[in-house]
């Protein structure tokens, strides 16, 4: 693109059965790119844990890729995983987490990362940390026809995710906001010791 745009704010609601997406442009303050990508059914629950998760994070950032050129800048909000009693599935969600910070990371080189819980999301949305799935479609641009309920769930979720970037946000990054590539944000491991050959004569 010849116009270099603002800043791109994507949220992102990482379910694993489903997986909600949407692009906010801080300017125009509306979503400008959504979608969700899906993993259900018994053909994608027989498929090992690492296939279904890799698979996923793949289609979302090929989709995160294709909508953030010609953007200065990107910002990443993603919802937390919560343990909910299930440990399979909150391991899934865990790594499917894990793995889209990562790959973002690499592939989309964004400026900052922002995590923020389901409540908080839902209070940014609806004013109510407690809100309803109803009460969150019906704060949300995706109220109306066209859309699958569960697609309509996970937009709303998603657009309420990018839109915490936008609570208490100053000199265009808010509190919590995190860069990727900053060595100061970063961790930094103790010494590494290596080596080769024959240990027992090194």
């Amino acid at each position: 693109m010849k116009d270099v745009k603002g800043t791109l704010i994507i949220g992102l609601d990482p379910g694993v059965t489903r997986f909600g997406a949407v692009a906010i442009d801080d300017q125009r303050g509306v979503p400008v790119a959504w979608a969700t990508f899906h993993s259900a059914g018994k053909a994608h629950k027989k498929r090992a844990t690492y296939h279904r998760v890799v698979s996923l994070t793949e289609q979302v950032v090929a989709w995160a890729k294709s909508i953030t050129q010609g953007y200065r800048h990107v910002g990443i909000v993603i919802e937390k995983p919560i343990y909910n009693s299930n440990a399979k599935s909150f391991e899934i969600q865990w790594r499917l987490f894990q793995q889209v910070l990562t790959f973002l990371r690499h592939m989309t080189a964004p400026d900052w990362f922002l995590e923020v819980s389901n409540g908080t999301a839902k209070k940014c949305a609806t004013g109510n940390g407690n809100a309803s799935k109803t009460d969150m479609v019906c704060a949300s641009h995706f109220d109306g026809p066209g859309y699958d309920r569960e697609d309509q769930e996970a937009l709303a979720d998603a657009e309420a995710i990018a839109n915490c970037w936008f609570v208490g946000s100053e000199d265009g990054r808010p509190m919590g906001a995190y860069s990727p590539l900053s060595k100061a944000d970063s961790c930094h491991p103790g010494p590494v010791i290596q080596g080769g050959g024959d240990a027992k004569n090194s």
